[in-house]
């Protein structure tokens, strides 16, 4: 019984730690596009790049809510996770020991106001996952993604799926912080390098024009360089 009550709650912390990675990847992505500041920023005003970042935002919102929405189709949200905890905190196989009420302060992190979760959630069900009448109205506006209180309120559940997973396997008991080159705190994480690797096609993509209107400037004073002009009909073919 012990054995299959441990792999029911592994398997809800694979399920969690899943949807982290996807919400840090989606996370990473909302915050390269949109930097308008970055070198690659000019090349990538497209309609795919577009796409890729209205989907993203869409994709947040959407694994987002199968993680705090605590209703009976979502059946890995955290609260759920929380409480299968709580209800098995006197088995034996634990790393370290659950403090008693501890998991009530757990949900009390988690919990959002009544007004914010109903904005994600009508987000969601109303514009993002399924389709809606209001929304083909006349004048309808598509609500605004709060996403710098989403990406904080993502840390909470991060901090709190961590917690979970020091007492089940010993590992990772809170976030660490260190010291970026600008001197603002950072959080370091396992995900962190989903939201802060680089995407490399964004830069392959800046370098691309660099090296082509290098080329073009070259051609205008050596119309006649073979090398150049060969490169230059591989662009334009």
């Amino acid at each position: 019984m012990n054995t299959e009550i441990k792999d029911t709650i592994e398997n809800r912390l694979k399920v969690t730690e899943r949807l982290l990675a996807n919400l840090y990847f989606f996370k990473g992505n909302i915050i390269q596009i949109s930097d308008t500041n970055a070198p690659y920023s000019e090349v990538i005003q497209t309609p795919l790049f577009n796409y890729i970042y209205n989907s993203s935002i869409r994709l947040f919102v959407i694994d987002l809510m199968k993680l705090i929405y605590n209703s009976s189709d979502e059946h890995f949200n955290i609260f759920k996770t929380v409480n299968c905890f709580n209800y098995n905190q006197n088995k034996k196989f634990w790393k370290h020991k659950i403090p008693k009420k501890r998991f009530i302060e757990l949900k009390e992190k988690l919990l959002l106001s009544k007004y914010i979760f109903m904005d994600i959630k009508d987000l969601r069900n109303k514009y993002f996952a399924h389709t809606d009448i209001q929304t083909t109205r006349q004048g309808y506006i598509v609500p605004k993604t709060p996403l710098n209180f989403l990406w904080e309120y993502l840390d909470v559940i991060l901090e709190v799926f961590l917690e979970l997973q020091w007492y089940f396997k010993g590992t990772h008991p809170k976030p660490t912080i260190q010291h970026t080159n600008n001197g603002n705190p950072k959080i370091v994480h396992q995900f962190v390098y989903l939201e802060d690797e680089k995407t490399p096609e964004f830069y392959e993509l800046y370098k691309y024009k660099l090296i082509r209107d290098y080329s073009y400037s070259i051609l205008k004073d050596d119309p006649k360089n073979p090398f150049i002009k060969k490169y230059i009909e591989i662009i334009r073919s």
